[in-house]
């Protein structure tokens, strides 16, 4: 499988994971040579930093590490070895430092003794991995989840898309037992549930609200969305028995509902496409404590404005949040268009200093959204620079290049390949102009964290 970075770009890069000897494991493809397309698996580095940024996401240990190519299939495996023992990943990992160690140790590997110089540090190899969630069977899910995160307009699809079970014309379980499950995450109390006492509170509010009163089918039936619901330890739907089963919302998902206005708009899809007919949607929302979300999500939404214009937006009633798919994306993302790059017709790029049409330009993020705290996501004056679509912007969002602490442009030693190559070379002269003491912060973040060194 391709994976792809945070903002959606796909990275030239091959893995997959499997289940291998017993254990879960990922191989990630070598680079080198060439096919139709240009140099094989190009982004080997930049794309191995990030599923190692998924997986300390996911709490994840790496047993082991090997290298597993033709040449050095006849090798015992502690003559492969990349590590000295299991390695606990956070999301405090420095993970650049952690992929050196990966692709360094592969040069010696398959060589001659006494060869003079080590050999291709690009190999093929295989992570032996323990991942809390995922189990010997999990291998395709734990592939897609590394392979790009879940976004909030897939998120909002998959609800919009929910399947729900119901019969004579009753409300459906499975968007009152979501209901449920948001107002447990809206108030801290985690993402996953107990049966037990899943069974108890969701059923109380199945049978008070009219819905067939059989909280095991949505326990289990809601993870057939992969990327919605996980189950763990059960094979069907739960049982009295099955006291130690657990289920709820995946991590990436979570993440995405734990922002105000997501959960608004998720609430408000779950009440609109599967709950129209449901009379007392108030009593429910009031009963699961998400009376009054919509309200709270607009005033993130004026936050965000304020913080920048220190406008006030009118009030919004709350069904004009059916028009905000991913809105708090599409706020800052105004906003910081409109600071960054401006309203003129044309505008410079803060790398390579030539002049565009607006249309050729992005408000790209020097620190990913994603990576950005709260307080951070709002600084919009400071957290994004003006980057054109003619190669800065991929490059700076692979690592190729960096913004030094002086705001200087920094290469880094891994080119990409062809007319890339060359736009490398020539931004490597320059100074950003977007560098300044607000953006350092941002910037040191990315030398640490995305180039390629």
């Amino acid at each position: 499988m391709q994976p792809f970075t945070d903002s959606g770009t796909p990275l030239i890069a091959e893995f997959a994971v499997e289940a291998h000897d017993g254990q879960l494991s990922m191989t990630f493809e070598s680079a080198g040579g060439r096919t139709k397309n240009g140099p094989r698996n190009r982004d080997y580095v930049p794309a191995l930093v990030v599923l190692l940024g998924r997986l300390a996401q996911r709490s994840a240990v790496i047993v082991s590490a090997a290298v597993e190519s033709k040449k050095t299939a006849d090798l015992p495996l502690h003559k492969r070895l990349l590590t000295d023992g299991s390695i606990q990943l956070s999301p405090a990992s420095d993970f650049d430092a952690l992929r050196k160690r990966l692709t360094s140790a592969q040069g010696r590997i398959g060589q001659e003794e006494g060869a003079p110089k080590a050999g291709n540090n690009r190999k093929r190899m295989r992570l032996v991995l323990e991942v809390p969630g995922y189990g010997i069977a999990d291998g395709p899910r734990l592939e897609r989840d590394l392979a790009a995160p879940l976004l909030v307009d897939d998120l909002i699809a998959s609800l919009k898309s929910l399947k729900v079970h119901n019969s004579g014309g009753k409300p459906a379980r499975e968007p009152i037992a979501l209901l449920w499950a948001l107002g447990r995450l809206a108030a801290g109390e985690g993402r996953l549930f107990d049966w037990p006492e899943f069974d108890k509170e969701v059923g109380d509010l199945l049978r008070d609200f009219g819905a067939s009163a059989a909280p095991r089918y949505p326990f289990w039936h809601l993870g057939s969305d992969s990327t919605l619901w996980e189950r763990h330890n059960l094979a069907g739907p739960p049982t009295a028995a099955d006291t130690d089963a657990r289920a709820g919302f995946t991590e990436d998902a979570a993440a995405l509902l734990a922002n105000p206005v997501v959960r608004a708009e998720s609430i408000y899809v779950l009440r609109t496409e599967h709950l129209s007919d449901l009379a007392d949607q108030a009593d429910l929302l009031d009963r699961v404590g998400l009376a009054g979300v919509a309200e709270r999500a607009m005033i993130e939404i004026r936050t965000a404005f304020d913080s920048v214009t220190k406008a006030t937006l009118p009030s919004l009633p709350p069904d004009t949040l059916d028009k905000m798919t991913a809105a708090v994306r599409r706020v800052e993302q105004a906003e910081l268009r409109k600071l960054v790059v401006g309203t003129d017709d044309t505008a410079q790029c803060a790398l390579c200093g030539d002049t565009f049409p607006l249309r050729y330009l992005v408000a790209a993020h020097i620190k990913p959204r994603s990576q950005c705290t709260d307080e951070e996501r709002r600084d919009l004056r400071n957290v994004a620079m003006a980057a054109c679509a003619f190669g800065c912007d991929m490059l700076f969002e692979l690592g190729y290049i960096t913004v030094d602490k002086d705001g200087w442009i920094r290469t880094a030693e891994a080119m990409p390949s062809g007319r890339f190559a060359d736009h490398v070379t020539l931004v490597g002269t320059r100074r950003c102009s977007a560098h300044r003491p607000g953006t350092e912060p941002y910037f040191a973040w990315h030398r640490a964290n995305r180039f390629v060194k």
